[in-house]
């Protein structure tokens, strides 16, 4: 027979299926196999949402699902599906660690969920993942992020959305405690943004930034931010940053420069990026 804490071992391994069987088969392995499955719950739809709204609401629920809770993904299927704003409200009460969001459509007078963002990033949320999301989303976190300074907000990545320096610059610099920001397929940033994320973000580990996927190549990034990523952000093991013909013609000339972290110029042969959890 299979010692318990053998059997608690495997279940942060199976799949979900499997982990439902085994909350409704054995007592004493149910409670942990209930905790696994209410860890993220993934939600596609509005209507997967409000049932899980509606379960957080119960009077006498027979498990406390929303203390099981430490992350949500708000990942839609149905691109830009607009969400009711009273549900947000009803997710007050989770104590979120990461939050995932892809292709989501808030309307711009959705008070509830910029309320929603404001209030987890007061509550300490660790990470942040957006993913091809509208711009009013995308404006209602980066404003939510500008409302107090997040030191608790270790990675931050968004993908696929619409990004200047006008709209990093002041982000980064609530955030100094950032160690992983990954800006995948978000516009042309330049310099400017990019010095100013070294010079806020000094724990850095991994920094990524890649060009659109109708932009070849551009010249807005330079040594300028490689020199800065060197004496600001002394822990950076990874500068990822794809098209920038002035930095892939720096790292190849002789003699090479030495930097303290890799420079990735070629993303190729890098895993696909997404919402990232």
């Amino acid at each position: 027979m299979v010692p318990l804490d053998v059997i608690l071992v495997m279940l942060q391994f199976v799949d979900q299926e499997t982990m439902y069987e085994f909350s409704l088969s054995c007592r004493a392995i149910s409670p942990h196999a209930l905790r696994h499955l209410w860890n993220t719950p993934y939600i596609t739809n509005s209507t997967s949402l409000r049932i899980l709204v509606n379960t957080l609401n119960l009077q006498m629920p027979l498990h406390p699902y929303k203390h099981w809770i430490s992350g949500l993904a708000l990942h839609f299927d149905t691109i830009y599906e607009a969400i009711p704003d009273q549900l947000f409200s009803s997710l007050f009460q989770l104590n979120l660690e990461i939050l995932s969001l892809g292709q989501l459509y808030v309307n711009e007078e959705n008070v509830q969920f910029k309320q929603f963002l404001c209030h987890h990033l007061n509550q300490g949320i660790a990470e942040v993942h957006m993913y091809q999301c509208t711009s009013i989303v995308l404006r209602s976190l980066l404003n939510a992020i500008q409302e107090q300074m997040c030191p608790h907000l270790r990675t931050l990545c968004i993908s696929q959305c619409h990004l200047s320096d006008r709209q990093i610059i002041p982000v980064v610099a609530h955030c100094p405690g950032l160690k992983n920001l990954k800006l995948d397929k978000c516009g042309c940033l330049s310099d400017q943004g990019l010095i100013a994320i070294a010079n806020n973000c000094k724990s850095l580990d991994t920094l990524l930034v890649t060009l659109p996927s109708n932009i070849i190549q551009s010249n807005t990034i330079t040594t300028r931010t490689l020199e800065a990523l060197e004496k600001h952000c002394l822990l950076l093991r990874s500068f990822v940053c794809d098209g920038q013909i002035r930095i892939t013609g720096h790292i190849n000339q002789e003699p090479r420069r030495y930097y303290h972290f890799a420079i990735t110029t070629n993303t190729n042969y890098l895993p696909a990026f997404g919402a990232d959890i």
